[in-house]
């Protein structure tokens, strides 16, 4: 691996779980829940098929592969493909209220062990 991949890969993991953005995450995959560290965020801006923007609530976060696996968490399926859809995620928002949420799409990033995590509303 080379020396800048490898500086890339841990700037990645500092930047998420330690760098000055992060929150605390609570998730549950199947029987396993447990506290991470990983960037949490929703915003109100999203844009149709057409480009034109539109208000919509769009929550997400992005968490490392290495944490959650140091946590416990089962990440990659039978087939080694990242699958956390249907887990529940919680995070607080600025006033320190916690929202939950259900992970309806997840997008890895296999060169850095980013995993980014598109959330829906739970009730």
């Amino acid at each position: 691996m080379g020396n800048i991949l490898s500086a890339a890969r841990t700037d990645a993991m500092r930047i998420i779980s330690s760098g000055g953005f992060q929150t605390d995450i609570t998730i549950t995959v199947k029987s396993v829940t447990n506290t991470i560290k990983g960037m949490g965020l929703v915003h109100h801006l999203s844009f149709d098929t057409d480009g034109a923007p539109v208000n919509s609530k769009q929550a997400h976060i992005t968490v490392s592969e290495k944490i959650l696996t140091d946590a416990g968490f089962t990440v990659r399926n039978s087939n080694n493909e990242v699958y956390l859809i249907n887990a529940i995620v919680k995070f607080a928002d600025f006033s320190g209220v916690e929202k939950s949420y259900t992970v309806k799409e997840n997008f890895a990033d296999d060169t850095l062990g980013v995993i980014f995590l598109m959330l829906g509303k739970y009730a």
